[in-house]
């Protein structure tokens, strides 16, 4: 089974808006519905889990009605205060005997909404290679952290834009996850890079620009313009 983790418990201040930047409307329908669109059409996902923040389940339910999304077993939990406890979340509702360990998961910002089909699918078939799959852009020796808000890796002795899906088979995704009680603070902003402390070995799926995280307001204008 093919399965999509999509986050959508972020507040998104940096937005500087009231609401979350992944429920601002975008063409007269929310944010996030972008992303779920994206693993929605793609013909080898099986299930979709949505991960939100506890008061907007009930309006992702709603939305997921009025905008016809019926084909497809999708699911609405309640995500964390932080990223990876919204992620422990979804591995808790995956832990029944209908999910097996081998199955693939996709784990994908819910405010990266120009996804492609092609990154999609090659996360899943990446897992066939190796038990991680990290989608990322290689930077240049020299790129300023700064300048983006994505994640650094310097994997292979190059520095790597890291975005999403990152992606698990759910055996390892489980056993990394229980590793996360460990660390108190938690150290890490992504899912890679507790797979990568676990020593998990990872396939790198190539990104694009177009796979933007929408963090500022200049990143939203872009995405308003870009759809048709």
């Amino acid at each position: 089974m093919n399965i999509a983790v999509i986050l959508l418990s972020g507040k998104g201040t940096r937005l500087g808006s009231d609401t979350p930047k992944q429920f601002l409307l975008v063409k007269n329908k929310p944010l996030y519905l972008y992303s779920l669109n994206a693993f929605y059409k793609n013909k080898k996902i099986d299930k979709i889990l949505l991960v939100t923040n506890q008061e907007y389940i009930e309006s992702v339910k709603a939305d997921i009605k009025k905008y016809g999304y019926k084909n497809k077993n999708i699911e609405v939990v309640a995500g964390g205060k932080e990223r990876y406890l919204s992620v422990k979340n979804a591995i808790k509702a995956l832990s029944d005997n209908k999910y097996q360990l081998d199955d693939k998961v996709l784990i994908h910002d819910g405010v990266r909404p120009n996804v492609s089909q092609k990154i999609i699918d090659y996360n899943i078939s990446g897992l066939d290679l190796e038990p991680c799959a990290l989608t990322a852009i290689e930077a240049p020796r020299d790129y300023n952290p700064f300048e983006r808000v994505d994640t650094i890796h310097l994997l292979h002795d190059k520095k790597y834009r890291a975005q999403t899906p990152q992606s698990f088979r759910l055996g390892i995704l489980r056993y990394i996850y229980d590793k996360a009680n460990d660390y108190n603070p938690y150290p890490f902003t992504d899912d890679i890079s507790l797979a990568i402390a676990c020593n998990y070995p990872y396939i790198i799926v190539e990104g694009s620009e177009d796979n933007y995280k929408i963090t500022r307001i200049e990143d939203l204008d872009r995405f308003i313009k870009e759809v048709k």
